[in-house]
């Protein structure tokens, strides 16, 4: 069998957000009320965290298809972080929706996002809201002790697998998703949609430096 590995490298941000915690931090911008400030800070610390989790899961991937001896071990820890990497995503979304809904957000943040960000919108939030719970269902059924047999025991990178022409008997594997059940993510798609959180954590970003952080929520 030979494999291909299709985990495309998030690209842009690599020191995360430290414009943000600068800003909120060291500058003396008037704050917005505390328990708004806790709806974007939020926001902002769970992109950053989605997207460290994914780099190190697909550094651990690529070990754990392409180094023997790191097999077992590096699959098991990718796998980890790409379970908190989709929890974190999660949690970023149910911030974001906050943000755009909630009436004590100042306007002019709220105008940033007029085009609703596409992660935020039914269609992506709950594919990736389901394959949360599908994670944490599993560990209840393992605990109970009734997942079938030859089922996997954790979310998995893997994908599809097909003859390769002129080679009788040999496949090519390409690992290019996450599965647990019947769900499934392109790691593409997970890649394109952390993207476009880190477009809008660094828009709240430059938001903040500019001091707009009290404007009207109007």
């Amino acid at each position: 069998m030979y494999i291909e590995l299709e985990l495309p490298d998030l690209q842009g941000f690599p020191d995360g957000f430290r414009d943000y915690w600068l800003n909120i931090t060291f500058t003396n911008n008037p704050p917005i009320a505390y328990h708004i400030r806790g709806i974007v800070t939020n926001y902002v610390r769970l992109v950053e965290a989605a997207m460290a989790d994914y780099r190190h899961a697909r550094l651990l991937t690529h070990s754990g298809w392409t180094l023997t001896t790191a097999w077992g071990r590096d699959h098991n820890r990718a796998c980890g972080y790409f379970e908190a990497c989709l929890s974190n995503m999660h949690r970023a979304i149910r911030f974001m929706k906050r943000i755009l809904n909630h009436p004590e957000i100042p306007q002019t943040l709220k105008n940033l996002f007029s085009n609703k960000p596409l992660f935020t919108r039914t269609s992506v939030a709950d594919r990736i809201c389901n394959i949360r719970n599908a994670i944490h269902h599993l560990d209840e059924k393992i605990l109970k002790g009734i997942i079938p047999k030859d089922t996997p025991f954790t979310l998995m990178a893997t994908g599809l697998e097909v003859p390769v022409p002129l080679e009788p008997g040999q496949t090519l594997k390409t690992i290019d998703r996450l599965r647990i059940g019947h769900h499934e993510i392109l790691f593409s798609e997970m890649c394109a949609w952390l993207l476009e959180m880190a477009c809008c954590a660094e828009q709240i970003s430059i938001y903040e430096g500019h001091g707009h952080a009290n404007s009207s929520t109007v």
